[in-house]
């Protein structure tokens, strides 16, 4: 039997399947680096909100105010680090930059190897952190960041008492804490 003119062949039928599969494997992996490439990006935009939460939670007109020793308190400015468990001293989700778009949790959490005397502020410091407070959500990228602060039950301290705290004394004012703070998308 003479086989030319013949249109297909084994050969043909096998490079057709191979170019087929190859073509197909150069496009799941495409679609898998994009995917990557979106779920990084969003990661990404979470971790931003998280750290500028983070970063105003430490920061911002809320934080204790630092005063002077003598007869009339002057103010000196603000303690970064340091939250108070004073009402006027109230945090809003608003106030760490976080818009209804964002859920947030923010906890406290003892630091081991720390003498407390009995002390907890986590509950003062709970009741002034407005709206920051949602459940996590199991379906979520969850983007943690942890800051060692103080807490004090005055909204405001005096040098006194900061020095007293930086020489591993802080007394019934002030309590060293990890402060964990959670941020999602919604």
């Amino acid at each position: 039997m003479n086989h030319k003119g013949q249109l297909f062949s084994l050969d043909f039928l096998f490079s057709v399947i191979v170019v087929v599969f190859a073509v197909g494997i150069v496009l799941n992996t495409a679609q898998f680096k994009s995917f990557a490439g979106m779920q990084d990006a969003e990661m990404n935009k979470i971790r931003q909100m998280g750290d500028l939460a983070s970063d105003m939670l430490v920061n911002g007109p809320h934080i204790c105010d630092l005063v002077s020793i003598g007869g009339t308190p002057t103010d000196l400015g603000n303690l970064n680090n340091c939250l108070s468990t004073n009402a006027s001293k109230q945090i809003t989700k608003g106030a760490l930059g976080l818009t209804d778009d964002y859920g947030c949790s923010i906890e406290l959490r003892y630091i081991i190897d720390y003498d407390y005397g009995g002390v907890d502020h986590r509950a003062g410091i709970a009741a002034n952190i407005l709206n920051c407070d949602d459940s996590f959500p199991d379906d979520r990228q969850i983007y943690s960041s942890s800051r060692l602060v103080v807490v004090s039950n005055l909204a405001a301290i005096n040098k006194a008492q900061l020095a007293d705290c930086m020489s591993g004394s802080c007394g019934a004012v002030l309590r060293p804490y990890n402060l964990v703070i959670s941020v999602w998308e919604v």
